[in-house]
């Protein structure tokens, strides 16, 4: 779990890590995570907007391609592809959603959603995005597949044996 922007209410201490930084295909890849939502008595959720800002201004140095999972709402996700220079991808999480990826060639940023988890339908589809990045961390071609999952893809068996334990 991954959030930049949501803390323990009164204070300044973040419920999880705000992102990770990964090694790979020989680029340094960060991934920040945005809550959405409203405040609680015991979690304060800070401008995801603000978050972004800050978050990707400290992270430019150290990544080449930053990428944003984000449940903050896709008009604040459009948002920041448009304000907010260094962010190469958001992967937007909510039920306001796209129906298809959004690209901005101008700004390099590509917005996609993660499927609506829904009662009886939730788990039955996964998003695939096929990205291509220069030598300098810019994309430079996006292919987004939205696929069914069948009998013909075989169950992860580490979630498998979860799922049977919660029954």
């Amino acid at each position: 779990m991954l959030s930049a922007n949501a803390v323990l209410s009164g204070t300044d201490e973040l419920i999880a890590e705000p992102y990770i930084i990964k090694e790979m295909g020989g680029h340094q890849i960060a991934i920040i995570g945005l809550t959405g939502g409203k405040d609680t008595a015991e979690v304060q959720i800070r401008p995801p907007l603000t978050t972004a800002r800050q978050v990707v201004a400290e992270l430019t140095p150290q990544a080449d391609i930053i990428i944003i999972l984000s449940h903050a709402g896709l008009s604040v996700d459009r948002q920041i592809a448009q304000e907010v220079s260094g962010v190469d991808l958001i992967i937007s999480g909510g039920r306001e959603h796209p129906k298809v990826p959004v690209y901005d060639p101008q700004r390099g940023v590509l917005v996609v959603h993660a499927d609506v988890a829904t009662r009886g339908h939730a788990g039955r589809r996964i998003g695939i995005a096929y990205l291509k990045f220069d030598s300098q961390g810019r994309l430079i071609h996006q292919k987004w597949v939205n696929k069914w999952l069948d009998d013909k893809i075989p169950d992860d068996p580490d979630i498998a044996a979860w799922a049977r334990k919660q029954r």
